[in-house]
């Protein structure tokens, strides 16, 4: 969508694929394109939350919130599995793989952000990851 002008609101976009009552659900995928020009990248994906501009300094603006899950499985059978999530960088045939890297958020007068990493604990008939 467009900026807004004189104060108004910026745009919103909605990407939804229909629920299913038998089968799959619907799957939505995005891919940039790929490239085979010499001393060429592949295109780029870039998902980036919004950012709070405002410097007030009773209530400025916060940065949006970045939230990727997989789905949670409601079948009530072992072998109903919540989805996977899985982050890898691009492997290569000569040059290094690409690096995975996380970072928590900067604060210029307070603690940084933390990073947690954590598995739960298991049920009755499994193991802790």
């Amino acid at each position: 969508t467009g900026d807004s002008v004189y104060g108004g609101r910026g745009g919103r976009v909605d990407v939804t694929v229909g629920e299913a009552s038998r089968g799959h659900g619907g799957r939505i995928k995005m891919s940039a394109g790929s490239t085979d020009d010499v001393a060429s990248k592949g295109g780029q994906v870039a998902i980036t939350a919004g950012n709070g501009r405002s410097p007030n300094i009773y209530d400025g603006g916060s940065g949006g919130d970045l939230s990727l899950e997989a789905g949670h499985a409601n079948g009530h059978a072992k072998v109903n599995d919540g989805g996977h999530a899985q982050l890898s960088a691009g492997g290569a045939i000569f040059g290094d793989g690409g690096s995975v890297g996380v970072t928590s958020g900067v604060s210029l007068h307070a603690s940084s952000g933390a990073i947690e990493l954590r598995t739960p604990n298991s049920g009755d008939d499994g193991v802790s990851g």
